[in-house]
């Protein structure tokens, strides 16, 4: 496992915190039910990042 394995889902947590809107049309009656899943899968991997850092980390000692 490398720092790789950490940003790839780091990255895109932080995209789908931040922007959720852009993967979703406006116009979509569901719109703000759909942006708060992607607000949730966005902490997902935020959390996911941060269990492969202290496995990283736990794992170099």
């Amino acid at each position: 496992m490398s720092y790789i394995d950490i940003f790839i889902p780091f990255s895109a947590g932080i995209i789908l915190l931040l922007f959720p809107d852009i993967l979703i049309k406006r116009q979509d009656a569901e719109y703000e039910k759909k942006k708060s899943i992607f607000k949730k899968g966005g902490f997902v991997l935020l959390g996911v990042s941060a269990i492969y850092l202290l496995v990283l980390l736990l794992s170099s000692r």
